[in-house]
């Protein structure tokens, strides 16, 4: 029998584990059909199992790899998460450095019908140019190398806001982010434009945390609350070496509490999109400057 074999609406735990195993048929260069067929499963089962609408047991799951001939990264991967069951949370480490790599975020993700972002010191990875993305993984402990895959990662996550059915989007960016330099002028100067012609869409709002919004209890943790079709909502929160998937309802509630006092403290939509380009204005003003001149301007 099955350990998460019943239909049911997918949770963080699902949907990551769900999202392992697409990418090992992807890998295998197998059709939902054909391995569904090899494994003697119905198409539909393992269509929810990959949809994050059921799990598997170890035995089924050991097949599953094994017959798309996976290496034994992938074997552990898949049973590490297997093993581990529902506890309505998540830790995971951020094994190279770059959170946007966290496979269970970007599996929920996707599934997402609505998100909350507040960001304290930087703009949402959602929302960042690739320079901005660029110069800010720099800026990391992570070799050299990893920073160009880590870049690509961000860009392919924001495909979801571009989609045909994007969810719909709140990001709360406090105005410390916009005096905070990453890279140069020109960096800053095209990461404030995009923020101006993003909250033009009408799916996404963007808005600013002014600083006499005074400092708050929440100001200085960054999360994101993520609603689903069919299922609980999640809280995505990180810090430099871990992140945290949760759906207990307290932790829901607490967040919630916190999105009513953003909307209710944040400059309004028309004038978040004003201090965009003034700042975007501002930092291309700085042309020429020296950095150390421009940061202090």
């Amino acid at each position: 029998m099955e350990a998460l074999g019943d239909i049911r609406p997918s949770t963080a735990y699902t949907r990551e584990l769900g999202d392992e195993v697409r990418d090992v048929r992807t890998r295998s260069g197998l059709s939902l059909t054909k391995l569904a067929e090899g494994l003697g499963w119905s198409k539909g089962k393992l269509s929810k199992l990959e949809n994050g609408a059921r799990g598997s047991d170890v035995v089924d799951l050991i097949r599953l790899v094994g017959y798309c001939q996976g290496d034994q990264a992938a074997l552990d991967r898949v049973l590490t998460i297997a093993r581990e069951g529902e506890k309505g949370y998540m830790i995971r480490p951020h094994l190279d450095g770059v959170p946007d790599g966290l496979r269970a975020l970007v599996a929920s993700e996707r599934k997402a019908i609505a998100m909350i972002q507040y960001e304290a010191m930087a703009i949402p990875g959602l929302l960042q140019t690739e320079a901005y993305a660029r110069a800010i993984m720099l800026t990391g402990d992570d070799p050299r190398e990893a920073v160009e895959p880590g870049v690509r990662t961000r860009m392919e996550r924001q495909e979801i806001l571009r989609r045909a059915r994007p969810p719909q989007s709140a990001f709360f960016i406090h105005e410390s982010a916009l005096h905070a330099w990453v890279g140069d002028w020109q960096v800053m100067a095209d990461q404030m434009l995009q923020l101006a012609l993003l909250s033009a869409w009408g799916h996404i709002e963007i808005r600013v945390v002014p600083f006499h919004a005074g400092n708050r209890y929440w100001c200085a943790h960054p999360f994101r609350l993520m609603e689903f079709q069919d299922s609980e909502p999640v809280i995505h929160a990180a810090n430099m070496t871990y992140s945290v998937l949760s759906e207990r309802p307290e932790v829901v509630k607490g967040h919630r509490a916190v999105t009513e006092e953003l909307h209710a403290v944040a400059l309004g939509a028309q004038e978040s999109r004003s201090e965009f380009a003034r700042w975007a204005d501002h930092y291309e003003r700085l042309r020429g400057s020296d950095d150390r001149a421009g940061r202090m301007a």
